[in-house]
């Protein structure tokens, strides 16, 4: 994980951590611990991994509570938005956190919440939804695929 330039840094008030957000709206945090310092540096999200770029396109399941973004910053993002514990921002978590090597422009559920379809600039490209991860399974090419939905069935989808 890159964090990228600081933009603001704070100590917290009880002295044993800093947080610190990045140029790219990010927020760390790093744990201080000056009886036993170390040179390596460890640090990791506060809340969540937010998109770093604006967001292109994003659906929300019709089964799952689950919600899909893609963005400028090249990642498709899913994310749940049921309470699980008091960990989470609001009840929402980061389940998939999926890069790519260009920008996806436009993202679909399938209503059964396994599979997503996702648009770049060359190709959309069909993916199975796993547990923390997007396989792809098949690609097809059509260009510039700005919006995508299922039908309510999900056997049929439009760019």
């Amino acid at each position: 994980m890159t964090a990228g330039p600081i933009k603001s840094i704070d100590l917290s008030s009880t002295e044993d951590s800093v947080i610190f957000s990045t140029d790219n709206s990010q927020l760390f945090k790093m744990i201080i611990n000056l009886e036993r310092p170390t040179d390596e540096v460890e640090y990791d999200y506060l809340v969540h991994a937010f998109h770093s770029r604006p967001i292109n396109g994003m659906d929300v399941c019709i089964k799952k509570p689950f919600i899909a973004t893609c963005s400028s910053d090249r990642t498709v993002k899913v994310w749940s938005y049921r309470a699980s514990g008091s960990s989470s921002l609001s009840g929402f978590s980061l389940e998939v956190d999926q890069s790519f090597q260009e920008e996806a422009n436009s993202v679909a559920f399938h209503p059964s919440g396994f599979h997503l379809v996702v648009g770049f600039s060359d190709r959309i490209r069909m993916m199975n939804l796993f547990e923390k991860s997007l396989t792809s399974y098949k690609d097809l090419p059509i260009k510039a695929c700005s919006e995508i939905v299922f039908s309510n069935g999900g056997h049929l989808f439009a760019c």
